[in-house]
Protein backbone atom coordinates (compact mmCIF):
# COMPACT_ATOMS: atom_id res chain seq x y z
CA UNK A 1 0.00 0.00 0.00
CA UNK A 2 1.34 3.69 -0.53
CA UNK A 3 0.06 6.49 0.24
CA UNK A 4 0.31 10.04 -1.56
CA UNK A 5 1.62 13.05 0.65
CA UNK A 6 -0.28 15.24 -2.00
CA UNK A 7 -3.56 14.12 -1.78
CA UNK A 8 -3.65 11.96 1.23
CA UNK A 9 -5.19 8.86 -0.60
CA UNK A 10 -3.87 5.29 -0.32
CA UNK A 11 -3.74 3.12 -3.20
CA UNK A 12 -2.12 -0.51 -3.81
CA UNK A 13 0.04 0.59 -7.04
CA UNK A 14 1.64 3.65 -8.31
CA UNK A 15 0.95 4.37 -12.20
CA UNK A 16 4.09 4.38 -13.99
CA UNK A 17 3.76 6.85 -16.75
CA UNK A 18 6.50 7.19 -19.60
CA UNK A 19 8.30 9.73 -21.63
CA UNK A 20 9.42 9.12 -24.40
CA UNK A 21 10.50 12.84 -25.16
CA UNK A 22 10.07 12.36 -29.33
CA UNK A 23 12.18 8.57 -29.22
CA UNK A 24 10.91 5.66 -31.27
CA UNK A 25 12.98 3.16 -29.30
CA UNK A 26 14.14 3.07 -26.00
CA UNK A 27 15.64 4.15 -23.31
CA UNK A 28 12.60 5.88 -22.02
CA UNK A 29 12.09 7.46 -18.74
CA UNK A 30 9.44 5.85 -16.51
CA UNK A 31 7.94 7.78 -13.63
CA UNK A 32 5.66 6.36 -10.55
CA UNK A 33 3.38 8.52 -9.85
CA UNK A 34 0.21 8.71 -7.55
CA UNK A 35 -2.86 7.55 -9.78
CA UNK A 36 -5.36 9.99 -8.74
CA UNK A 37 -3.37 13.22 -8.58
CA UNK A 38 -0.50 11.89 -11.11
CA UNK A 39 2.55 14.03 -8.14
CA UNK A 40 5.32 11.56 -7.47
CA UNK A 41 5.11 12.75 -4.00
CA UNK A 42 4.20 9.13 -2.01
CA UNK A 43 5.24 7.20 0.20
CA UNK A 44 5.24 2.96 0.98
CA UNK A 45 3.18 1.99 4.70
CA UNK A 46 4.63 -0.65 5.77
CA UNK A 47 2.05 -3.15 7.25
CA UNK A 48 3.51 -4.81 10.95
CA UNK A 49 2.59 -7.68 12.60
CA UNK A 50 1.45 -5.70 16.12
CA UNK A 51 3.23 -8.80 18.04
CA UNK A 52 6.50 -9.26 16.72
CA UNK A 53 7.01 -6.63 14.09
CA UNK A 54 7.38 -8.44 11.29
CA UNK A 55 6.53 -6.77 7.90
CA UNK A 56 3.63 -8.19 6.48
CA UNK A 57 2.00 -8.76 2.79
CA UNK A 58 -1.42 -9.07 3.64
CA UNK A 59 -3.84 -6.57 6.02
CA UNK A 60 -4.48 -7.55 9.61
CA UNK A 61 -2.76 -6.73 13.30
CA UNK A 62 -1.31 -9.99 13.56
CA UNK A 63 1.18 -12.43 11.12
CA UNK A 64 0.27 -15.94 12.26
CA UNK A 65 -2.29 -16.92 14.76
CA UNK A 66 0.62 -17.84 17.60
CA UNK A 67 1.06 -14.06 17.65
CA UNK A 68 -2.48 -13.70 18.23
CA UNK A 69 -2.32 -15.99 21.15
CA UNK A 70 0.76 -14.52 22.39
CA UNK A 71 -0.35 -11.13 22.28
CA UNK A 72 -3.93 -12.05 24.27
CA UNK A 73 -1.71 -13.60 26.89
CA UNK A 74 0.15 -10.30 27.30
CA UNK A 75 -2.82 -8.15 27.07
CA UNK A 76 -3.83 -10.22 29.91
CA UNK A 77 -1.05 -10.20 32.16
CA UNK A 78 -1.25 -6.94 31.98
CA UNK A 79 -4.76 -6.09 33.04
CA UNK A 80 -3.47 -8.37 35.85
CA UNK A 81 -0.48 -6.19 36.44
CA UNK A 82 -2.59 -3.24 36.72
CA UNK A 83 -5.33 -4.57 38.78
CA UNK A 84 -2.50 -5.67 41.55
CA UNK A 85 -2.97 -3.69 44.74
CA UNK A 86 -0.32 -0.96 45.22
CA UNK A 87 1.52 -1.05 48.52
CA UNK A 88 0.08 2.54 49.29
CA UNK A 89 -3.62 1.27 48.54
CA UNK A 90 -3.03 -1.24 51.17
CA UNK A 91 -1.47 1.09 53.51
CA UNK A 92 -4.58 3.09 53.17
CA UNK A 93 -7.17 0.50 53.78
CA UNK A 94 -4.92 -0.63 56.72
CA UNK A 95 -5.43 2.89 58.26
CA UNK A 96 -9.11 3.28 57.18
CA UNK A 97 -9.35 -0.16 59.02
CA UNK A 98 -7.62 1.13 62.01
CA UNK A 99 -9.19 4.54 62.32
CA UNK A 100 -13.17 2.87 62.02
CA UNK A 101 -11.80 0.01 65.16
CA UNK A 102 -9.82 2.76 67.05
CA UNK A 103 -12.37 5.42 66.52
CA UNK A 104 -9.17 7.57 65.25
CA UNK A 105 -8.96 10.33 62.40
CA UNK A 106 -5.52 9.70 61.52
CA UNK A 107 -4.21 10.72 58.42
CA UNK A 108 -1.59 8.64 55.96
CA UNK A 109 1.28 10.04 57.73
CA UNK A 110 0.55 10.11 61.45
CA UNK A 111 -0.97 6.12 60.44
CA UNK A 112 2.98 5.29 59.06
CA UNK A 113 4.76 7.06 61.85
CA UNK A 114 2.51 5.18 64.46
CA UNK A 115 3.30 1.96 62.86
CA UNK A 116 6.79 2.60 62.89
CA UNK A 117 6.76 3.71 66.53
CA UNK A 118 4.96 0.24 67.38
CA UNK A 119 7.31 -2.15 65.28
CA UNK A 120 10.62 -0.53 66.76
CA UNK A 121 8.78 -1.42 70.22
CA UNK A 122 7.91 -4.72 69.14
CA UNK A 123 10.57 -5.87 66.99
CA UNK A 124 9.45 -8.88 64.27
CA UNK A 125 5.82 -6.99 63.89
CA UNK A 126 4.74 -5.41 60.38
CA UNK A 127 2.86 -2.26 60.27
CA UNK A 128 0.03 -1.88 62.63
CA UNK A 129 -0.95 -6.18 62.71
CA UNK A 130 -0.09 -8.64 64.84
CA UNK A 131 1.36 -11.01 62.14
CA UNK A 132 5.21 -11.95 62.13
CA UNK A 133 7.93 -11.27 59.90
CA UNK A 134 9.14 -14.75 57.93
CA UNK A 135 12.86 -14.34 57.18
Amino acid sequence: MYRCQTCLRTFAAPKILVERHGLSCPPYETFSVCPFCEESGFVEIVTRCRCCGVKMEREGPFCSEACRKRAVRYRQNEKKRRRAEAPIKRVLREKEAYNRQHGTAYSYGQYVALCENRSRKRKGETRCTKTKKTT
